[in-house]
C-alpha cells in the first residue's frame, strides 16, 4: 500500500466534505459537451462526477483504486463503482468512447513514467483517442499567493501535511472566531477551507488523518501542466481552463 493508498482509505467517510473542489461539476460541465459515451472516470472517489453524468443521460462507469471510497459511493450515492488500478485497468481494449482522469489522479503524481503509463491505458480502454481528458487542480491566484508565502506551496509541491496542520489549527477556533480572520480566495475556497474545519471537527483524532497523509503531492501551473506534456511527446488538442482546474485533451 502506497502512502497514497493509506491517505483516500483513511480519508474516504470524511472526504464529502472536500470532494466538490478541483475537478468538481463546473469543470465537468466545460468539457461535456466534448464527451461520447460510454464514459470512464478515473478518480472516480465517491462518485460525484460519476453521479453528474448519468442525471444528465450520460452512460458512465467509475474506477477507484480505494476500496473504502467505493463504500462510500455505494453508501452516499447507492453507485457501484470498479476497484482497479489506473495503471493496469481492468477493461478490454476499447471499451468507451471517452475517458477523464479526474484531479487526484495524474495531477498529484510526479513520477512521469507513471504518468505516462495511465495515460497509455486510457488510450488503450478508449476507441477515440481524441475523447481523453487529463484533470489538474489548481487554486485563484489570490489563494496559490497565500499558500506560497505560508510554504504550502513550493517547487511544485503542495505540502499537504503542514496543509493539514493549519487546517487543524483553525478547526480549534469557534466559528465566531473564524469569522473575523482575513477571508483570502473565491467562494468556492473559502467552501473548501470549511470543509476541513467540519473534518477536523468531526473526526475523533484528527492527527491520525494528518500522520497518514504523504508529506506532499504535486500542484502544477499551467505553464508547469503544459511543460509536463511536451516532456512526455504528446500534444495537447485543447486546454480548459476551469475555475478550479486545468483540464488537458490530448
Amino acid at each position: 500500500m502506497t502512502n497514497f493508498d493509506a491517505y483516500w482509505n483513511a480519508w474516504a467517510p470524511y472526504w464529502h466534505h472536500v470532494e466538490d473542489f478541483f475537478f468538481e461539476e463546473d469543470s465537468l460541465n466545460a468539457i461535456t459537451d466534448q464527451l461520447q459515451p460510454p464514459v470512464l472516470v478515473l478518480g472516480a472517489g465517491l462518485g460525484l462526477i460519476v453521479e453528474a453524468l448519468r442525471k444528465n443521460g450520460i452512460e458512465c462507469d467509475g474506477l477507484d483504486l480505494s476500496q473504502p471510497m467505493l463504500e462510500q459511493a455505494k453508501q452516499r450515492r447507492n453507485l457501484d463503482l470498479i476497484l482497479g488500478d489506473a495503471a493496469d485497468m481492468p477493461f478490454a481494449d476499447n471499451s468507451y468512447q471517452s475517458c477523464i482522469s479526474a484531479s487526484g489522479v495524474i495531477d498529484f503524481m510526479g513520477d512521469e513514467a507513471l504518468i505516462a503509463r495511465i495515460i497509455n491505458e486510457m488510450k488503450r480502454v478508449t476507441i477515440d483517442a481524441n475523447k481523453i481528458f487529463i484533470a489538474f487542480g489548481h487554486f485563484s491566484p489570490a489563494m496559490e499567493q497565500a499558500c506560497r508565502e505560508m510554504d504550502v506551496i513550493k517547487d511544485m509541491q503542495l505540502h499537504i501535511r503542514h496543509s493539514l496542520r493549519l487546517s487543524a489549527a483553525m478547526a480549534a477556533m469557534s466559528l465566531e472566531e473564524l469569522a473575523q480572520q482575513p477571508s483570502v480566495g473565491t467562494e468556492k475556497e473559502q467552501k473548501f477551507g470549511m470543509g476541513y474545519y467540519k473534518i477536523f471537527n468531526e473526526v475523533e483524532d484528527p492527527q491520525q488523518l494528518i500522520d497518514v497523509a504523504p508529506e506532499t503531492q504535486y500542484y502544477r501551473t499551467e505553464e508547469e501542466v503544459k511543460a509536463l506534456f511536451k516532456r512526455l511527446g504528446l500534444p495537447i488538442r485543447e486546454f480548459t481552463v476551469a475555475e478550479t482546474s486545468y483540464i488537458v485533451r490530448i
